[in-house]
């Protein structure tokens, strides 16, 4: 029954809060708001890609945005920069973003149904691309711990990259369109969601 609203552009996609969860990021059309807890509106960022596709917040605040461009910009948010840096290498735009909660290292799903990871230290401008065998991704998360990278295709399937080793480290048949996933806390087990509402928990530890 909260009276907490914001208004926004009609077809908004993107959505993600910070670590701590002391900020939220929603894409608006091309605009990216950032609001504090109580949808108290921090700040509006113009990064000039088109429609916002995808954000991801890091660990300490640095927020990924894609739009419908060849790149992807990070922006530093506390404090909040007024220019930003470029992730590059990829055919076509992001659809999903994750980073890595423990190494400087951003997954992305795009567009053209690539799987692709950046080291953001070492090789912002070329990507690794994972993609296998899988096609029609719909969605992406890294464990907790770091050590795994889970991507659900629309055939059911869900691997987990061991993406440090570059290795397929476990395969889930869900027999069901894999519409959203994450894991628990202690990235012991994996929660995949379903149309209906329905969501299944996988034991992977």
């Amino acid at each position: 029954e909260s009276d907490q609203f914001a208004e926004l552009a009609q077809g908004s996609t993107g959505l993600a809060y910070s670590g701590d969860g002391g900020l939220l990021a929603v894409g608006s059309g091309d605009k990216v708001e950032i609001y504090r807890p109580g949808l108290d509106q921090l700040h509006t960022m113009r990064p000039r890609l088109g429609p916002i596709s995808a954000l991801a917040f890091d660990a300490h605040g640095l927020l990924a945005v894609s739009g419908e461009t060849d790149r992807i910009q990070l922006w530093q948010i506390r404090p909040v920069q007024k220019s930003s840096w470029d992730v590059l290498g990829h055919e076509s735009y992001a659809t999903q973003l994750k980073f890595n909660p423990h190494h400087p290292v951003l997954a992305a799903i795009t567009e053209s149904d690539q799987l692709l990871v950046w080291d953001i230290n070492q090789g912002p401008e070329t990507p690794e691309d994972l993609t296998g065998e899988l096609t029609n991704l719909n969605a992406l998360a890294f464990s907790p711990d770091g050590d795994l990278l889970a991507v659900g295709a629309e055939d059911g399937r869900v691997w987990l990259w061991d993406w440090q080793a570059r290795r397929v480290a476990g395969e889930i048949a869900t027999h069901a369109p894999v519409l959203c996933l994450t894991f628990t806390p202690d990235s012991a087990q994996v929660i995949v969601g379903h149309e209906g509402g329905r969501l299944r928990v996988w034991k992977i530890k």
